[in-house]
């Protein structure tokens, strides 16, 4: 039970370490999103996620206020598949991830989102209560769900749309 926790502790410290390291290309990811438009707050932003990251993995590996922390740990890979499925359903597939940092900055797409859920499923035996796994588990799958319903719709608008005739867009 303890290993999968111990796995993504490990993940969330070398994410934070890296990104402690490469500040200016992690507010380049941040920005490259498109939901942040101030300097200040892009760094902001990317000063508190490697904050929240390096506070969460040393929570989780050193054993302390564990439901807590996993509960934290939790909330930040769900908020982070948000911010994806969010920047896919707007169309911004050349956002760059910025979630492990190493230079060249992969592009997001679904398979971050998924990633994340199996994160969260490897968390989810820390926290005590039940109902707050299942909870989680059914907050994280909605979200999934919904933005691909979404990301689907938009493609078949986009499509649809390139599929007209320049006659027909005139008339």
């Amino acid at each position: 039970m303890r290993t999968g926790q111990i796995a993504v502790g490990l993940i969330f410290l070398f994410s934070s370490l890296s990104k402690a390291r490469g500040q200016s290309q992690f507010r380049a990811a941040v920005r490259s999103y498109g939901l942040i438009k101030s300097g200040r707050s892009i760094g902001a932003v990317a000063i508190t996620v490697t904050v929240l990251e390096l506070l969460v993995a040393t929570a989780i590996l050193g054993g302390w206020l564990l439901p807590w922390a996993i509960l934290c740990a939790t909330s930040l890979l769900l908020g982070f598949s948000a911010i994806v499925a969010i920047a896919l359903a707007t169309g911004r597939r050349d956002a760059k991830c910025g979630c492990m940092n190493l230079g060249k900055s992969a592009t997001i797409g679904w398979y971050i989102c998924f990633r994340n859920l199996a994160m969260v499923c490897l968390l989810l035996p820390g926290i005590s209560s039940i109902r707050w796994q299942w909870s989680a588990l059914a907050a994280a799958a909605f979200l999934i769900a919904s933005f691909l319903t979404l990301d689907a719709r938009k493609t078949r608008a986009l499509s649809a749309r390139s599929r007209r005739t320049p006659e027909a867009i005139t008339q």
